[in-house]
């Protein structure tokens, strides 16, 4: 078996044919799910052909199946596996970076959407414009206060703030804090 029949293999419930699973992506009865290989036996990708979901390898599968990035989907692989990174796949520089740049951005996001709940300013903000607080929060919205952007430099660092647009320069908040 390849690697990515390894990773699949380890990830989804497989048909009785070799290189066939059950697509993660579909209510599925019979593996339609399948690894195509060249004559050699290589490897070259996966598709399902109940639904269409495809990808080039078992990085492809855990990224979309975990909803999250390529790097952190090889991270999982290795650390549920123990293949070492190396072997799964090899980031530029740029994709490192933004990959890093991502997850500050996230980091910020979950401070945000519990500032949402947390602070008396926004609850009447909300109010005020007739937004209930379960819709906001379904739609993802975030509260960008004084509170939140203190606890973000502690957690995430100022320099990486700039990186992100969340801070000028020179340390400011980049937008107007309304409280």
């Amino acid at each position: 078996m390849g690697l990515t029949t390894d990773i699949l293999a380890h990830y989804l419930e497989s048909g009785q044919r070799k290189n066939k699973f059950l697509c993660p992506f579909h209510e599925d009865a019979k593996p339609s799910l399948s690894i195509k290989t060249d004559s050699g036996g290589e490897e070259l990708y996966w598709k399902c052909f109940g639904c269409g979901a495809s990808g080039r390898d078992g990085v492809d599968l855990v990224s979309q199946l975990r909803k999250v990035s390529q790097i952190r989907a090889c991270q999982i692989i290795s650390e549920e596996m123990g293949i070492p990174l190396e072997r799964l796949r090899t980031f530029s520089a740029q994709e490192r970076e933004n990959a890093e740049l991502s997850g500050y951005r996230n980091q910020f996001m979950a401070l945000a959407r519990a500032g949402l709940e947390s602070d008396p300013f926004i609850a009447q903000y909300l109010e005020k414009r007739r937004i209930p607080l379960e819709l906001a929060k379904k739609a993802g919205l975030g509260a960008y206060t004084h509170t939140v952007l203190t606890e973000a430099v502690q957690l995430i660092k100022a320099e990486n703030l700039k990186q992100i647009g969340l801070l000028k320069k020179d340390g400011a908040p980049a937008f107007r804090i309304p409280c």
